[in-house]
């Protein structure tokens, strides 16, 4: 028994005529009333009643023609949706990213038109490291990383796309003397007590906050570490030290704490898209493709 069996026989059964059966099918009778009997055969069960003056449902047939509908229906779905995922219409994405990232904009921005374009797809967030991202994305946990760059060590297997960039401002307590100056030289930064991220949650940063630091003639003194934003803020508004963080933390708003710009021509901090060079999904294909159209 085969799904066209099974589609010949719903139309035989709906028009009990051979002869306008084959016609609705395309095809001529003989081969129709053929494809019937190997049915009834494979079943070991008579569907119908026939003579030289009408075709009748036998109560097997009947029985049968239901559960047939029901099948090529099904058949169809599966055929829809098989197609649909294979498009990107359909299906799930699992993105990460850094606990930074949302601050920029950029995230909102890719998913929210990622969303209004594939509104089939379900997307499922999840705040990780940039190492845990490029892990999950090798372990083909993870579709797409939204990560902080540079990210060291990362394999060939795993490419990574900028969408955004930033330059890093000086974090202060409201009344630190330094609060006062337009500009920030890094070097006046230099016996400050730092507040900052461990090195596990971030080295691209991390690295690039010390270089700069290491360029004005010092090494960032780190009395505190913290693994979000918000916290890094906070112990800076309470007067326990001095951060260096990306520009669009400014849209954190605590009670005593400043940003300054830092003089000088110094590195930005990068957003970057960390995907696989191969194995992609449909809707991750698509989500990169949408992604890069928007930079």
């Amino acid at each position: 028994m085969d799904l066209r069996q099974l589609r010949y026989f719903v139309v035989l059964a709906e028009e009990l005529h051979f002869t306008r059966a084959a016609e609705r099918l395309h095809m001529a009778q003989p081969p129709l009333s053929r494809q019937i009997r190997e049915l009834e055969q494979s079943l070991g069960v008579q569907l119908l009643l026939r003579n030289k003056r009408r075709v009748e449902l036998t109560e097997a047939g009947s029985r049968f023609l239901n559960e047939a509908r029901l099948l090529l229906e099904q058949a169809r779905h599966a055929v829809s949706i098989a197609q649909r995922t294979a498009c990107g219409e359909i299906g799930s994405l699992e993105i990460g990213y850094a606990n930074t990232v949302p601050y920029t904009g950029t995230l909102s921005a890719v998913v929210g038109a990622y969303r209004q374009a594939f509104p089939g797809i379900r997307i499922i967030m999840t705040e990780m490291t940039s190492r845990q991202q490029i892990d999950g994305l090798v372990e083909s946990r993870l579709d797409i990383g939204i990560v902080r760059s540079p990210v060291y060590e990362c394999p060939s297997s795993v490419l990574l796309s900028p969408l955004s960039r930033e330059s890093f401002l000086a974090a202060l307590p409201i009344n630190h003397p330094l609060a006062k100056l337009h500009n920030i030289p890094l070097s006046v930064l230099a016996e400050q007590p730092f507040i900052f991220y461990p090195r596990s949650l971030g080295a691209g940063v991390y690295e690039q906050v010390f270089a700069m630091c290491r360029d004005a003639g010092f090494e960032p003194q780190i009395m505190q570490e913290v693994k979000q934003a918000a916290a890094i803020m906070s112990l800076v508004a309470a007067g326990l030290g001095v951060s260096l963080v990306p520009a669009s933390l400014r849209c954190l708003v605590i009670q005593g704490a400043v940003f300054r710009p830092l003089e000088g021509n110094l590195m930005q901090t990068e957003v970057a898209m960390a995907h696989r060079s191969e194995r992609n999904s449909a809707a991750a294909n698509a989500f990169i493709d949408l992604a890069l159209s928007m930079v």
